[in-house]
């Protein structure tokens, strides 16, 4: 975000590195200004480019190997929906839903988004979500820390956990990352022997 606010600013910066570079006399200073000031930008473009920003395909490639149609995939908190939506082929059969407003994952609903979060029951979403996926494994992309929700998501899975045993971790969230994300399964059938699972 930062990145993009800077944009609007660019033409300014580029037009202040150019009467800044036109100070100088020399046109070999010039030129080595210039250079120096292109290679930064391309560096840092560069960095930019190769930087990985979010889990979601590591989540979503979990996902697609192993969930079967009907199971439910819920995003929590919502901002996850997107960038994890994108990468899921429609194929896949499965439902996606986003916490708290049980709404498809394509978009955000920014409005009175504060109020509508403080107001979300996370118990009465878990009992919709443990509804509509009779019979299905419900797979839960998570994040802690959003503000406006903390402590949400982790009573999703709790409520969900009450009443689906046997599921587990199969991803941990990295916070070294901008867009992290975890990833729990709750299976249709209760597994006892299930462990933990780092994403691969």
């Amino acid at each position: 975000f930062p990145g993009g606010y800077a944009a609007v600013m660019f033409p300014l910066f580029a037009r202040a590195v150019t009467v800044g570079v036109l100070v100088f006399a020399d046109p070999r200073i010039r030129v080595g200004i210039l250079v120096f000031v292109v290679g930064v930008g391309f560096a840092g473009g560069a960095r930019n480019a190769i930087t990985n920003r979010t889990q979601a395909s590591q989540v979503v490639g979990v996902i697609t190997a192993e969930a079967k149609p009907g199971d439910v995939v819920v995003s929590c908190p919502d901002q996850l929906g997107p960038d994890t939506d994108r990468l899921m082929a429609p194929s896949l059969g499965v439902k996606h839903v986003v916490y708290p407003t049980f709404a498809g994952p394509k978009l955000v609903d920014w409005v009175d988004y504060a109020d509508s979060n403080g107001a979300a029951v996370p118990a009465r979403f878990a009992r919709r979500v443990l509804e509509k996926a009779a019979g299905h494994a419900i797979w839960v992309i998570w994040a802690p820390r959003y503000k406006t929700f903390e402590g949400q998501c982790e009573a999703v899975l709790n409520e969900i956990a009450a009443k689906r045993p046997g599921g587990s971790d199969r991803g941990v969230a990295d916070q070294k990352i901008y867009e992290f994300m975890g990833l729990r399964d709750f299976p249709a059938a209760y597994r006892s022997s299930a462990g933990p699972q780092d994403l691969v």
